[in-house]
């Protein structure tokens, strides 16, 4: 990562390497680190299957249940205490104890989020005996401790380096002393020993070498020249000290770092380091340089604040407002921009970190402008559809067929004069104001159709309006989904008032009746021919007048 770092980022660590430890808890398995998460109450709320394995109970066992009471040898000792002081300062710590009745050693990182507790761990029994073994054969043999004249050639056999190499007095003496050292790294040795020598001035060298027990070592070669009265270098002296487990450890912090760097720029959403206090932006996976198009070099010459588009406020999805400085898991919406100067609407999660000392939090961007936009759209096509409903006095119906559950818009209780919200949301609440008349063909054809015998439905019928009367209503409905099975599940449809167009077609009905009896009475009949076709139309009364009934 980034090593520059914004000037506002007072104190902050010129690192912006990921810190490994610092991922554990986002990064739960894929790692060798055990993870136990605590609620105020102590009780587990996380468990890897890392944890499971060193405590030996299945990960399902131990959520929910209370630490102190399932460990109670821990408590009042270095775990349980440090638990405590962890949560009443907030102050991370690092701590190292045995556990009697697992005879282990452990060592655990604890670190407080609030009122929760994260309690990362691993076994270290071994590297203790190890580190026990190396400090006993460090005191019985004394530091590998060598002297040699100004050439280099040893000239004492000195207990310690034959304890470390396993070599004979005679054989490590003069220039025997090389044929410890790895043949690989022989002529860099000797490349590196003469230009100390000929400096005069003490010298550092690293390279491997071979221990007693035929084992290559790492090992830190100090040398110090020793002088003569004249200020001549007259011999030198110098330790060997095992480095092995150090550089072991560093190159296994150095590859778990590279593989939670891959980890980090291989995640296909933004996530970016940002420090908590300035905001100044620390680093940035592949896919944040990507999407904002920036340079890695920028990281750490600007903050959070120039990201964020102008006037865009940072609001929690919720809708609530967003404090400065917050410890918590929290989502944000809000607008952010490129380079280029691009705005696009994000949503931000946003988890704390403690890295390397630092307070930092850990970005991951959600793009949402197609969601923002999607939704807007069908807020506008929602707005065009009440506005039409209005305009023609229609209402519209869901119904869920499988669960009874039925919406329907406000013109329907309006249609019936009943106010907005005075009717019921179920099919009880729509067939009980049906005509009875009308009612066992309206129910004959809606099973026609959830059956799958009919298309669509469509049924006119009379409903009970509020006052009392009966009015006339136009139901088409078509199902939308229905189930493997084929049974139905939802059904959408629409409702039209036509009383006053059926109120016109009996009062059509009436006049022609009493047309068709007026003209009987009186003896006339109608016809009608349409020219060009060789048939005609006539009313009763005039079959009656040539003798036809």
């Amino acid at each position: 990562m980034s090593s520059a770092a914004h000037p506002a980022a007072a104190g902050a660590s010129s690192a912006t390497a990921l810190d490994a430890a610092a991922l554990l808890p986002l990064l739960l398995e894929g790692s060798g680190e055990a993870l136990l998460t605590f609620d105020a109450d102590w009780r587990v709320t996380t468990a890897n299957a890392a944890a499971a394995r060193l405590l030996g109970r299945p990960a399902e066992a131990l959520l929910g249940t209370d630490v102190w009471a399932s460990y109670p040898e821990a408590v009042g000792r270095t775990f349980h205490r440090a638990c405590e002081r962890v949560r009443a300062t907030g102050a991370p710590e690092t701590v190292e104890a045995f556990y009697e009745p697992h005879a282990r050693w452990y060592r655990a990182r604890i670190t407080a989020f609030g009122e929760a507790v994260a309690f990362t761990f691993r076994d270290v029994t071994e590297a203790r005996r190890l580190a026990a073994r190396f400090a006993a054969m460090t005191a019985a043999s004394g530091t590998a401790a060598w002297v040699t004249d100004a050439q280099g050639a040893a000239t004492e056999a000195t207990p310690s380096w034959l304890a470390f190499t396993g070599m004979a007095p005679d054989a490590a003496l003069d220039h025997g002393w090389v044929a410890a050292v790895h043949p690989d790294d022989r002529d860099r040795v000797a490349a590196e020993w003469g230009a100390g020598a000929a400096a005069c001035t003490p010298f550092r060298i690293e390279h491997r070498f071979r221990r007693h027990d035929g084992a290559w070592r790492d090992v830190e070669v100090r040398a110090y020249p020793v002088r003569d009265g004249a200020g001549r270098v007259d011999e030198w002296i110098g330790l060997n000290t095992d480095v092995t487990e150090l550089r072991d450890a560093e190159r296994a912090r150095a590859a778990s770092e590279a593989r939670y760097r891959r980890l980090f720029d291989a995640h296909p959403l933004p996530m970016l380091l940002v420090e908590a206090q300035s905001m100044a932006v620390l680093d940035g996976n592949a896919a944040a340089l990507a999407r904002y198009g920036w340079d890695r070099d920028a990281f750490g010459t600007f903050t959070l604040f120039d990201v964020r588009d102008p006037g865009a406020p940072a609001v929690r999805s919720d809708g609530a407002a967003l404090p400065p400085h917050t410890g918590d898991v929290h989502r944000v919406r809000t607008r952010h921009r490129t380079a280029a100067g691009d705005a696009f609407e994000v949503e931000v999660h946003s988890a704390p970190l403690d890295l390397l000392g630092t307070d930092v939090r850990l970005l991951t961007v959600v793009d949402v402008t197609e969601r923002v936009r999607a939704a807007e759209a069908l807020q506008r096509s929602e707005e065009r559809l009440r506005v039409t409903l209005d305009a023609t006095g229609d209402a519209i119906y869901d119904w869920r067929v499988d669960t009874g559950e039925v919406y329907r818009s406000p013109g329907y209780a309006r249609m019936l004069g009943h106010g907005d919200d005075g009717m019921g949301a179920d099919k009880t609440s729509w067939i009980d104001r049906v005509h009875p008349d009308d009612r066992p063909d309206v129910e004959a054809r809606l099973a026609e159709h959830l059956e799958g015998r009919q298309p669509a439905y469509a049924a006119e019928y009379r409903v009970r309006r509020a006052d009392g009367s009966w009015g006339w209503i136009l139901d088409r409905g078509k199902v939308v989904e229905r189930d493997a099975a084929g049974a139905p599940r939802r059904m959408v449809g629409v409702f039209g008032e036509v009383s006053a167009r059926k109120a016109a077609e009996v009062s059509l009905l009436d006049r022609t009746m009493q047309l068709e009896l007026g003209m009987r009475s009186a003896g006339l009949g109608t016809w009608r021919w349409d020219v060009g076709s060789p048939t005609a139309e006539h009313s009763p009364s005039y079959a009656r007048l040539f003798g036809y009934d």
